[in-house]
């Protein structure tokens, strides 16, 4: 199966399970890897970052500017009409698409740290071995 080893380790890295239970996921909610396990499954459901890719294309036309807000967002990638070839465009969507994601990947985790702090999960806890 595409990408289990990474699957495998992230599970055992990221959610400490054993590797051995780590090896039996299955897909849980939209897209988020699990074990089968009481021990193993996520006891709560994740933030996770969806970046828009079409609006980091846009980003890419526009220097990073946001039409729809009047400001600069993104970073200043050069102006499109100066591109000469699709190469440029491709380095200036890369350049948004790892702006936008540094502060998503920040974001969540943040989120994620966070929550057990300000969220209590009775139910999840008492069907949960984690």
């Amino acid at each position: 199966m595409r990408n289990d080893p990474i699957l495998v380790d992230n599970a055992a890295y990221w959610h400490s399970h054993p590797v051995e239970e780590a090896r039996t996921w299955v897909h849980q909610a939209c897209m988020s890897p699990c074990p089968t396990t009481k021990h193993g499954f996520q006891p709560m459901r994740m933030a996770s970052a969806t970046a828009n890719t079409a609006k980091m294309i846009e980003y890419a036309l526009s220097n990073g500017f946001d039409r729809v807000v009047q400001m600069q967002m993104g970073p200043q990638t050069g102006d499109p009409r100066q591109f000469k070839d699709f190469e440029e465009l491709f380095s200036a969507w890369v350049a948004q698409m790892e702006w936008l994601m540094n502060i998503l990947v920040r974001t969540v985790n943040l989120g994620r740290a966070k929550d057990p702090e300000f969220y209590g999960r009775p139910f999840l806890s008492a069907i949960s071995e984690r």
